[in-house]
């Protein structure tokens, strides 16, 4: 289980890592979603991830890859600005 998911916390913290992203696209449908250069992830944005989503996720270089077909419309309808969907989800 610690090989799949960064800090895993029981039913929080879904991260994957490397490993389990391969592990879990091989059985699920995963939706890549590119991020803008200038996107930066905070800390801030991964305890909302935390909180928030149920289904694993992944952040790779200039990318998030969720499994989660709903926060990839949303992820996709901000342009793939994680810093923009936390700020309107937190309103």
């Amino acid at each position: 289980m610690h090989r799949m998911f960064f800090n895993h916390r029981g039913q929080r913290g879904v991260r994957l890592t490397q490993f389990g992203l391969q592990i879990m696209q091989s059985y699920f449908r995963s939706y890549e979603i590119q991020m803008p250069d200038d996107e930066v992830i905070k800390p801030l944005h991964l305890v909302f991830l935390d909180e928030h989503v149920s289904l694993p996720y992944y952040f790779g270089k200039g990318c998030i890859v969720v499994f989660d077909d709903e926060l990839a419309v949303k992820l996709r309808l901000v342009d793939g600005r994680v810093s923009t969907l936390v700020a309107i989800e937190m309103e």
